[in-house]
């Protein structure tokens, strides 16, 4: 590119020259020998430079056409495999031209459409599990929660309608007592798979539902200290899991009947801690009941290079905390 325009300039100039030259002698005729070897080297120069540069120059301009169709042809083939729904397609920047402008752009397109069809694939993905979690609610509440209730009743019905010194009293309070156990877990497990939006209420508010939830439909006291925080999406999505988790487990195993939950920023952290009154529990021996539920949580905690701590003793209740590090 840079020759072509050399040798188009040293073309220029000698028609130039020629020119001035031919002027020159027109307005002074008696000086026409003098220049006249000059007039007829520059036009011979000239001539000679066409002859060579009009061929070189037409194969330059055909090769130049040809390699700019075939970027073009490159960015209407990389469209029609964007419009068949294949957003990984990038296209190469060859040069920092008009045509590369285009694919930087086309390049740049095909990012924002990849990354709408994630989110889209993601929301689909989610609704239906949300749709999912409330089918299996709603047909637990009808088929096992209607039982265990009519179990109670039906235990209810026989201490009346036995003799108080009955022997069989005794197993009937304690069926009866089983069954009301059986209830309370099944009503936790009904609230923990109760949908919350929490991208639409935000964490703060989000947390506060579920405790409302839990509290007043199992009778029991659940105190919130909650700070707001602007926190990653992901971490918002952890800590109200592990909430909900925790909040489970101290109701269906520990039968806890007061919950303290607090959420606040520490020192370049973001402290999340449940405390409860419930049975309590050794940490360090293996129960299948807690054992999935507390692994769970921890895998969500390292995933976002959290910490979580449980102090527990049995009798004493239990307190779980866990702190992940925030980005000012």
């Amino acid at each position: 590119m840079g020759c072509a325009y050399m040798w188009t300039n040293v073309l220029f100039l000698l028609v130039v020259i020629a020119i001035t030259t031919v002027a020159f002698l027109w307005e002074n005729p008696s000086q026409i020998w003098p220049w006249s070897w000059i007039l007829g080297s520059a036009m011979f120069l000239a001539g000679f430079f066409f002859l060579i540069y009009a061929p070189l120059g037409a194969i330059f301009g055909l090769l130049t056409a040809r390699k700019l169709a075939q970027r073009l042809r490159s960015l209407v083939q990389a469209t029609i495999i964007i419009a068949n729904g294949d957003y990984h397609l990038r296209v190469p920047v060859q040069r920092k031209d008009e045509v590369g402008l285009l694919e930087e752009q086309f390049n740049a397109m095909a990012q924002r459409l990849a990354e709408s069809r994630h989110r889209e694939q993601a929301l689909v993905a989610r609704n239906v599990r949300l749709a999912e979690r409330t089918r299996i609610a709603r047909e637990l509440h009808d088929a096992i929660s209607q039982n265990l209730f009519s179990l109670s009743l039906l235990a209810s019905g026989m201490q009346t309608a036995l003799p108080a010194d009955s022997p069989l009293q005794t197993k009937i309070a304690r069926f009866e007592k089983t069954t009301e156990t059986m209830t309370r877990e099944m009503r936790a497990l009904l609230l923990e798979l109760r949908p919350v939006q929490l991208e639409e209420l935000g964490l703060k508010e989000a947390l506060e539902e579920i405790a409302v939830a839990y509290s007043t439909r199992l009778d029991l006291e659940i105190i919130t200290e909650i700070t707001v925080v602007l926190l990653p999406a992901a971490m918002e999505h952890a800590l109200f899991r592990i909430t909900q988790e925790a909040l489970s487990n101290a109701i269906r195993h520990a039968q806890a009947t007061k919950i303290t939950l607090t959420l606040t920023p520490s020192h370049g952290r973001i402290e999340l801690a449940i405390t409860d009154n419930g049975h309590g529990f050794d940490p360090q021996a293996r129960d299948d009941r807690r054992g999935l539920g507390l692994q769970l949580m921890q895998e969500r905690v390292q995933e976002l290079n959290g910490t979580m701590s449980i102090q527990s003793q049995l009798a004493t209740g239990t307190c779980i905390l866990v702190s992940f590090p925030r980005e000012e």
